[in-house]
């Protein structure tokens, strides 16, 4: 028989044994994979033998590393990063993180924590930062380093998609200017806290010789300044040691009600 009147070849065969030997060959290289992952992920080469904590200030770093979820003897190619960012988000106090690997034994954890600003009471008592979020429930230690707000509702919060409030934002720019060196008279007017009323705007109360400060809903910067008026006029009257309350509302005048015990009764002052 000639080489012309030979049988083909099993074309399905051919075709079969192709696709198994695919298939055997992916196999292969998948338990490679695998194998090489282990050694890798559990070599002694890549166990974490330094983790650097950037940009904390209120948590320490056993408390970031207890939420990290990762330990120095930890191989650093089995953290996975993306997970561990996720677990340092969850405290209350981040507000941003980033893991960074620095090959071979290194780890970089940098943090942003929220800034607190002030204590909202709305029934129940809690701590917003500087764009007016709420990011955790207060305790009793944060009611003495920050001012309260009184009077805000619900509806008044921060809404994703939708605009913040008149009324939220007339507090927040309030909490920025007592923030700012310089605004609280060398030390004599802390603003510990802030009523809202929707009528007549805010009212600032301090512990210091000025007591109560009716600042209205605008102006506040202009009225800040006045307040730092009043501050000068004190020095200049001797008898005058403290302002029960001031009131700012009005842009061409200031009323004062002197606290002095030796002040005549239902005495008023405007300037």
């Amino acid at each position: 028989m000639s080489s012309k009147q030979k049988r083909p070849l099993n074309l399905p065969f051919a075709h079969l044994f192709k696709i198994a030997a695919g298939v055997f060959l992916t196999f292969a290289i998948s338990i490679s994979l695998i194998f090489a992952h282990d050694v890798l992920t559990q070599c002694d080469y890549f166990k974490v033998a330094e983790i650097k904590i950037e940009g904390a200030k209120k948590l320490s770093d056993d408390i970031i590393l207890a939420q990290a979820g990762v330990g120095r003897e930890r191989n650093i190619l089995s953290a996975s990063l993306p997970m561990t960012r996720a677990r340092l988000i969850m405290h209350p106090w981040i507000a941003e993180a980033e893991v960074v690997r620095e090959i071979p034994s290194g780890l970089v954890i940098k943090v942003t924590e929220h800034k607190p600003v002030a204590v909202l009471d709305l029934g129940r008592l809690f701590i917003i930062n500087e764009f007016g979020d709420i990011f955790k429930e207060a305790d009793a230690s944060d009611l003495d380093a920050m001012p309260i707000v009184k009077g805000l509702e619900y509806s008044d919060l921060n809404v994703e998609g939708e605009s913040r409030s008149e009324t939220l934002d007339a507090v927040m720019a309030v909490l920025k200017l007592s923030r700012t060196p310089g605004n609280t008279m060398a030390g004599r007017f802390s603003v510990e806290e802030i009523n809202v009323d929707r009528e007549i705007g805010l009212t600032l109360h301090s512990n210091g010789p000025v007591k109560t400060v009716r600042i209205g809903f605008d102006d506040y910067a202009a009225k800040y300044r006045k307040l730092k008026d009043v501050f000068c006029y004190m020095d200049k009257q001797s008898e005058l040691k403290t302002i029960d309350s001031i009131d700012l509302v009005r842009a061409d005048r200031i009323v004062m009600r002197p606290g002095n015990t030796s002040a005549p009764a239902g005495l008023k002052k405007e300037v």
